[in-house]
């Protein structure tokens, strides 16, 4: 393990036992005063010999700041706005459905939010809020399935989680939380604030289409002029103030401290 300085050719001696080093070894650690940590892997496979000496060198540039920090077990947590879009992108775009996620702070969203997890990458992993709000969701995408805060989760766990002030706009499975919570389970949510949730079917204030989801200790609290609507002439409308569709098989719960008509 090395500390790498901001400038300079620093130099570093390590005796080590004579082995075969295969591709891939992690053997160079370098941990920087902001906690981040860069491992060096070996390219080749390599036969480190008694008696010899073998030069490596390494070059670190300074990178972003991803807003998340990788743990031992592989699980992400996420410090920052920008590090949970990050992982959101991970999952849409790299397909790591299953990494796990957990929040150490509130989160106050800008710009427009692209869902966790979608119809080709459903999301199967654990996002634990760990008791954090997340702030000024905003979804405006008239054409969009499975909007929320997730968009498609199969078999994943969502919990610890309050959505504050939130405007989300989507077409089919729509809600503040989840479009499409399909077999997976969702508990101790809360949405809260403003809330105005607008789309053609399937809309809910929290969940858009549950199917065969377990929904249990959802809270809401809305400010009086929250909203969710749904087009009246849609063929299947369904729309609710908790969820939009609640399908055969699913079970929720759902607690309302105060309700305005939606």
């Amino acid at each position: 393990e090395i500390a790498p300085y901001d400038k300079g050719g620093d130099t570093y001696t390590a005796l080590v036992a004579p082995q075969s080093v295969a591709t891939g070894t992690a053997f160079i650690t370098c941990k920087f005063t902001n906690g981040k940590v860069f491992v060096y892997k070996m390219k080749n496979d390599a036969e480190w010999k008694a008696g010899e000496e073998y030069t490596y060198t390494v070059s670190l540039a300074a990178a972003e700041d991803p807003g998340y920090t990788i743990e031992g077990d592989g699980s992400y947590t996420v410090t920052t706005a920008d590090g949970l879009k990050n992982v959101a992108k991970l999952v849409n775009e790299e397909g790591k459905t299953d990494i796990n996620i957990t929040l150490t702070g509130d989160i106050n969203l800008t710009g427009e939010w692209t869902p966790i997890g979608n119809y080709e990458q459903k999301y199967t992993g654990t996002f634990d809020g760990n008791g954090k709000t997340i702030s000024n969701l905003l979804i405006n995408n008239s054409s969009l399935c499975d909007a929320g805060l997730f968009g498609f989760t199969t078999n994943g766990e969502i919990k610890n989680v309050t959505v504050k002030n939130a405007s989300v706009k989507g077409y089919l499975d729509v809600g503040v939380v989840a479009g499409t919570p399909y077999t997976s389970k969702y508990t101790n949510i809360t949405v809260c604030g403003d809330v105005y949730v607008n789309g053609y079917a399937y809309v809910g204030g929290v969940f858009g289409k549950n199917a065969y989801a377990n929904l249990t200790d959802i809270t809401v609290e809305v400010n009086e002029g929250s909203y969710v609507k749904a087009r009246s002439d849609a063929y299947r409308t369904y729309v609710g103030g908790v969820v939009g569709y609640n399908g055969a098989g699913s079970a929720s719960w759902a607690r309302a401290t105060r309700s305005y008509p939606l």
